[in-house]
């Protein structure tokens, strides 16, 4: 261990270069110059590896975006070469030393050093059990990067662990963290219990900042992914409704422990309620046009639905909502749904994905997955209506908001779900437009198809 040591800023920027714009989560590949230009380390938090194996290093690292900057997570070991298996795992690049630069989720170093700072912090109770050694990264993830970390086999209790390293990075409190941990508190079981999490702190701009840099969550046995779940069926041509129906009973139970968790509070009348909605849907779909230039024929077509919301006499309260709901944030197994990934939509800033919000768009988001599963699927088009019909009755026959106005109404009437249906829409279609513009297609006739209709 005495002879390795790490880069200095510059050298660790030039050697993750070619490395980091590859990445799915990096937010820098809209930008002209990509890579590692204009980068800056803004803090090296060092860990301990307490089997001394290896260094590590949290990099978090200010990079440029299409939306300004964003610091980003970087965790990283430096191994002193190659292991038993003949390579270090999670390899980026070999060091003038000779030495080698590694993705930390994919080393051991990095997990028994984080699983060892949450236990220290005072977060990690439940992390006693795993056993970091032999942990696998999973694939798929779009914003972060998921790790299992099973159960030590000599462990009498306790689940195998899910870890979410945090890749983009903001002040504050999590909601992954914060939302779940109250509602296993409410007692709504419903969504996987965190086990342990990890905070850190940063100087940026001439300020202190603190916030989460991860997480550990419960791994639900036996569970499939919503998203792909729903692609079987519509691949197979077999109904989804039992499922769909199931799914809307969960979503609104999860409002109703979310309201008791997070107290909605308003004190607007009606019409300054319905007001307040329907600018929130002007800007946000001002800035979707903006952003995607085939949405502009489209706009006056949803500011003539919005102008429908701005003309109600109430619409219900906001409150605390998932923020980011489609069927691959939901697992399914033999004890029913599981929703995940409470940090809300990745484009938006943590002030804007943890404040209230309508809780149909949590619906309008399960709506617009089914679509996309239907899509993705080859499901017919009465495949995808029945899904989507046995989804929103069985979620508003379920609702019953805490205030006067029950979502139910809302719902019935068709006008807030379908300006927030079109509103979700259309961030879809601003998603695809820059991380898969193969896609793109699929949100923008989703818009044509409901303001002709």
């Amino acid at each position: 261990m005495a002879q390795l040591s790490w880069p200095d800023d510059e050298g660790l920027l030039a050697a993750l270069s070619t490395w980091l714009p590859g990445q799915r989560w990096y937010p820098a590949k809209d930008t002209a110059a990509g890579g590692t230009a204009g980068a800056s380390i803004v803090s090296r938090i060092e860990l301990t590896d307490p089997d001394g194996a290896a260094l590590v290093l949290d990099a978090l690292i200010r990079v440029p975006s299409s939306e300004g900057s964003v610091i980003v997570q970087v965790p990283l070991v430096l191994d002193g070469g190659a292991g038993e298996g003949g390579s270090v795992p999670g390899a980026i690049a070999t060091l003038a030393d000779g030495s080698v630069l590694a993705d930390g989720p994919h080393h051991p170093a990095f997990l028994r050093a984080w699983t060892t700072l949450a236990v220290d912090q005072g977060n990690g109770a439940g992390l006693a059990p795993l056993e970091p050694s032999k942990a696998r990264v999973l694939r798929g993830e779009q914003s972060n990067t998921s790790v299992l970390i099973p159960r030590k086999k000599d462990a009498e209790t306790g689940p195998d662990g899910i870890l979410k390293a945090f890749r983009v990075i903001s002040p504050g409190t999590n909601p992954e963290i914060e939302v779940p941990v109250a509602l296993v508190k409410a007692g709504w079981r419903n969504v996987p219990q965190p086990l342990g999490w990890v905070e850190g702190s940063w100087r940026d701009g001439g300020e202190e900042h603190h916030g989460h840099l991860g997480v550990v969550a419960a791994f639900v046995p036996g569970a499939h992914d919503g998203f792909e779940l729903a692609c079987f069926y519509a691949r197979e041509g077999t109904s989804f409704a039992g499922l769909a129906a199931d799914l809307g009973r969960t979503i609104a139970e999860m409002h109703r422990a979310l309201a008791e968790a997070f107290p909605p509070q308003d004190d607007r009348d009606g019409p300054t309620r319905a007001a307040a909605l329907a600018a929130t849907l002007r800007e946000r779909t001002t800035w979707a046009a903006r952003e995607v230039a085939e949405l502009r024929e489209l706009l006056p077509a949803v500011e003539a639905v919005i102008d429908q919301v701005e003309a109600l006499s109430d619409v219900p309260l906001d409150q605390r909502v998932h923020g980011d709901f489609h069927l691959g944030q939901c697992l399914h197994s033999d004890a029913g749904w599981f929703v995940l990934d409470f940090e809300g939509e990745p484009l938006r800033s943590l002030e804007e994905r943890t404040k209230p919000d309508q809780a149909l768009r949590d619906l309008a988001g399960a709506i617009r997955s089914i679509d996309y599963a239907a899509a993705v699927g080859n499901g017919t088009a009465e495949w995808a209506a029945e899904s989507r019909s046995a989804l929103q009755d069985a979620y508003v026959t379920e609702s019953v908001r805490p205030s006067d106005h029950p979502v139910a109404e809302a719902a019935s009437d068709g006008i807030v779900e379908r300006a927030v249906l079109l509103e979700r829409t259309l961030y879809e279609a601003v998603y695809e437009a820059r991380n898969r513009p193969d896609w793109l297609s699929i949100p923008l006739e989703a818009i044509r198809r409901e303001v002709d209709s």
